[in-house]
């Protein structure tokens, strides 16, 4: 059976493990359980937590905004005139740049990540208003907010343990 932690059990668990009773740790808890939670989602890769969302493309602008509770981008398309689907390849932000070195416009044909809360696209979407939709791992509520267990700390408590010890070595 999976070790399953509340959030008291989960900080009670790590502090005694790096055996730092400090305040300044103390006040961290709540962070390192966050960075560990988007730590796990990540790496473990689940489709659990995949939605799909709206992406919306600025005209002129080489960047579409993610919806705010992504984590992780998977797969995009793009809708364009008359409503036709064109699924965008993901490729590095820099073969982006060779492929369309200027701001000229056309049907965005790649998309890498470039910030927290946006994709870099190429060529760069002419029409206005311009948007898509993005499959992309979706943020959990956190344990931080349900104290009394997510689906994190009940399923993969080990694992989440073992994130926040990372995150707490990369803190300490």
């Amino acid at each position: 059976m999976a070790t399953s932690y509340t959030l008291a059990t989960l900080k009670a668990a790590v502090i005694a493990r790096v055996e730092d009773q400090g305040t300044d740790f103390a006040a961290e808890l709540d962070l390192l359980v966050k960075k560990a939670e988007d730590r796990v989602l990540t790496d473990l890769n689940l489709e659990i937590f995949d939605a799909w969302g709206t992406l919306t493309f600025s005209n002129g602008s080489r960047s579409a905004t993610l919806p705010t509770d992504a984590i992780k981008a998977r797969q995009v398309y793009f809708l364009s005139a008359g409503s036709s689907v064109v699924w965008m390849e993901e490729r590095t932000q820099s073969y982006i740049l060779d492929y369309a070195p200027t701001l000229t416009t056309g049907t965005p044909k790649f998309w890498a990540p470039y910030t927290e809360t946006a994709l870099m696209v190429g060529p760069v979407p002419g029409a206005t208003p311009a948007t898509g939709q993005v499959l992309h791992i979706k943020r959990p509520t956190s344990l931080v907010t349900d104290t009394s267990g997510t689906w994190l700390s009940k399923y993969a408590g080990s694992l989440l343990e073992y994130a926040m010890l990372v995150e707490s070595a990369r803190h300490l």
